[in-house]
């Protein structure tokens, strides 16, 4: 009995696995794609004529969980301009370098994780490394330098630590040498960075929004019915009238992201039942448990759910209270 459970609960695993690793794609993602072909071609204009469009910035921004990281993700991982390679002197070339910014980056910062994300020595001053990473940049041929949670260079941060970050900013968007094209991706606060003349001038923005429920009703119905196949399992009918779709939509906050984690879970939640069909209720349970809201305060099952604040987390919850 032990071994059949056992090997229950890792076939329940493997599919878990292999419905997280699946991709949806968002009505986005061929827009972004486009944007980041044109930073590319930017740098072919250059290289073959010597000039390029001076708008060599883009700013991803979008609320948290609207699937801008991970499209920005599958893009650079997946486009073949930006793969590694090595050259015909046996080196590592990077068209490409991605790097998550930690909490409350300042300038140098940011300089050392593109000296680390470049597998050369951080040691020394700012004033000393940042004449290197920039002669690193062209010397590791370079063509796109994303920073994902660029928030992290705005929040807590005096005004000359920021005006510092944008001068950094500026210097690697306005190279005469080398056309890096730099993305910046994070919460909409980072378009504050563009209300440098210089900046907005020479960047564009690309914004992820969240879903709203009116005008992509039918996004909710269809991620439902995908992923819960992608389960091997059916979806209630009773989730898939509009008022439960709606508490979804309320839920996620019209997240893309968070929607699907959201759906997978619940789903996942079915299937340790053994059941064969997700329902709300699994929405509900899974809402009580990522926030510990009460019965009368879980959107899934309260009957004044629009009147309701969605609670994140229990502790979001603890610091409302303190």
């Amino acid at each position: 009995m032990a071994d059949i459970i056992s090997t229950d609960r890792s076939r329940l695993r493997a599919l878990k696995n292999q419905v997280r690793r699946k991709r949806h794609k968002n009505e986005r993602d061929d827009d972004l794609a486009e944007e980041i072909q044109a930073m590319l071609d930017n740098v072919e204009d250059f290289l073959e004529f010597g000039t390029c469009d001076e708008r060599r910035g883009l700013f991803v921004t979008g609320p948290a969980g609207t699937g801008k990281s991970s499209a920005l993700r599958h893009i650079l991982s997946s486009h073949p301009e930006l793969q590694p390679y090595r050259d015909e002197y046996g080196a590592l070339i990077r068209p490409c370098l991605s790097i998550k910014l930690p909490k409350e980056s300042k300038t140098n910062v940011v300089v050392e994780q593109v000296i680390k994300a470049l597998d050369l020595p951080d040691e020394g001053s700012e004033k000393l490394l940042t004449p290197i990473m920039h002669d690193m940049l062209k010397a590791h041929k370079v063509r796109l330098l994303h920073f994902d949670e660029a928030q992290h260079t705005v929040r807590s941060q005096t005004s000359s630590a920021f005006e510092a970050v944008q001068d950094l900013v500026k210097q690697l968007i306005d190279r005469e040498d080398w056309p890096v094209q730099v993305i910046l991706s994070g919460m909409p606060r980072i378009e504050k960075m563009r209300e440098d003349e210089q900046i907005g001038r020479r960047s564009y923005v690309f914004p992820f929004r969240r879903l709203d429920f009116e005008a992509d009703k039918a996004i909710f119905s269809d991620l439902l019915i995908e992923i819960a196949g992608d389960c091997g399992i059916t979806v209630q009918p009773k989730m898939l009238e509009v008022e439960s779709l709606a508490r979804l939509c309320k839920a996620t906050h019209g997240a893309w992201g968070i929607l699907i984690c959201d759906i997978r879970k619940a789903c996942f939640r079915a299937l340790s039942k053994g059941k064969s069909e997700v329902t709300i209720n699994n929405f509900a349970q899974e809402y009580e448990r990522n926030t510990g809201a009460l019965q009368k305060e879980n959107i899934f099952t309260a009957g004044n759910w629009q009147e309701l604040k969605v609670k994140e987390t229990l502790k979001e919850m603890r610091e409302e209270e303190e």
